[in-house]
């Protein structure tokens, strides 16, 4: 590299020096990419969100200029500084297209409140469900915002006390709740012997009527995986796909699976679900999952007929989101590792991001939005531990789907 004369003018060992910090400034660019090429990093933009104690994100949703995240969180400080209160609370935190905070909203209700399914509506408004299970009680509300993050309605969905849950078992969210076009949909289950275990679904509207309930003469042991119009519902040990009909309001029975949840060599299941203007895609396992599993992808048509079904050897496959003219699907291998997994519209593999475990990600604009956690530091307990909510960002580019 070219070396700065001593005895040269001001002027003159002034632009030789500023020639020479720009190019080692292209060197250390160069150097950090290789190093990312080498160590399989993730490519994109990494946003932190967060401060010194546990947060956590339960969901995340986006349009074209607001990300929206829910979950909860112990801390006072970082992006969080502006909240007032200690321990935990729920919490929905609004970021903007750069990942800058906008604002924080955080609710507590009891010791164990935590915030789900964030849904950005065309009226400006975002509503939200938090659940509180303190000591006294169980229940969840729907909260409605606006987009500057002030509280404009709380609406009572459930609610039970602690007595009738300890006569009756526990009530609520076996599943986490999901948003739908229409509304909510809440799954829970009552105990009353191992033998008799019932689960029930509850569909709300966004002003929190109830419009349909799935109880325990439909269905036993309900797991949900919904996406927007489409519910995967396992219903006494069947898998079943069904639609989110709304005139009425029903659940229309499209598809059950030959399936067994035994775990066993023959099993099969679903994890992760996805609405699309034609139809539905799922993803998850065939084999056992916890031993020797093969990830599978279903392609469906809007009745529930089989457009295609592939095979992923040596994986489980937990999500799934459109992006661009594409897929990408979160997973995981019997070896420990994780990353995601980019297909194409007919299922055939484009690429593999190798990254920490994808708790939740959601398509944002030709690409996707997807969290994980960043933990700094492990003390005892959730409210000592140093949770940061890490954001990555990824194009097409990045996802191997072109231009």
């Amino acid at each position: 590299m070219k070396e700065c004369r001593y005895n040269a003018s001001k002027k003159e060992y002034s632009q030789c020096n500023e020639e020479r910090n720009k190019k080692m400034r292209r060197i250390m660019v160069l150097l950090l990419l290789f190093l990312c090429i080498v160590h399989g990093a993730m490519a994109g933009k990494t946003w932190y969100i967060g401060g010194s104690r546990a947060d956590v994100i339960e969901s995340i949703t986006a349009d074209e200029t607001h990300v929206v995240m829910a979950g909860y969180t112990f801390s006072s400080d970082g992006t969080l500084s502006d909240r007032t209160k200690t321990g935990r609370s729920g919490w929905i935190t609004c970021l903007g297209q750069n990942g800058e905070t906008l604002w924080n909203f955080c609710s507590r209700n009891s010791s164990n409140d935590e915030m789900h399914c964030p849904v950005i509506h065309s009226d400006g408004t975002i509503t939200v469900l938090l659940y509180s299970g303190g000591h006294e009680k169980q229940q969840i509300e729907l909260l409605r915002l606006n987009l500057e993050g002030k509280l404009q309605e709380r609406i009572l969905l459930l609610e039970q006390s602690t007595s009738e849950a300890e006569k009756a078992g526990e009530y609520f969210l076996s599943e986490m709740p999901e948003s739908w076009q229409g509304g909510y949909t809440i799954v829970g289950f009552r105990e009353q012997g191992k033998s008799t275990d019932t689960s029930w679904m509850k569909v709300y509207d966004f002003d929190g009527r109830l419009l349909y309930t799935v109880d325990g003469r439909e269905c036993r042991n309900v797991k949900q995986a919904m996406g927007q119009k489409h519910a995967i519902l396992l219903m006494d040990g069947q898998w079943t796909l069904c639609r989110m009909e709304q005139t009425p309001v029903r659940l229309k029975v499209l598809k059950e699976a030959k399936t067994s949840i035994n775990h066993d060599a023959d099993s099969e299941g679903w994890n992760g679900l996805c609405s699309l203007t034609d139809g539905c895609i799922a993803c998850g396992w065939t084999g056992d999952q916890y031993r020797a599993a093969n990830g599978k992808v279903t392609r469906w048509d809007t009745e529930g007929k089989l457009m295609w079904d592939k095979e992923y050897p040596d994986r489980t496959l937990w999500k799934i989101v459109p992006a661009a003219n594409g897929y990408v699907i979160s997973y995981e291998q019997m070896n420990g590792k994780t990353g995601l997994m980019v297909i194409d519209g007919r299922g055939q593999e484009l690429g593999d991001l190798p990254c920490d475990i994808t708790n939740h990600m959601t398509s944002w604009k030709d690409g996707i939005i997807r969290t994980e956690w960043s933990m700094k530091e492990t003390m005892q307990g959730d409210e000592a531990a140093n949770w940061d909510v890490q954001i990555t960002v990824l194009n097409q580019e990045d996802l191997f789907l072109g231009k």
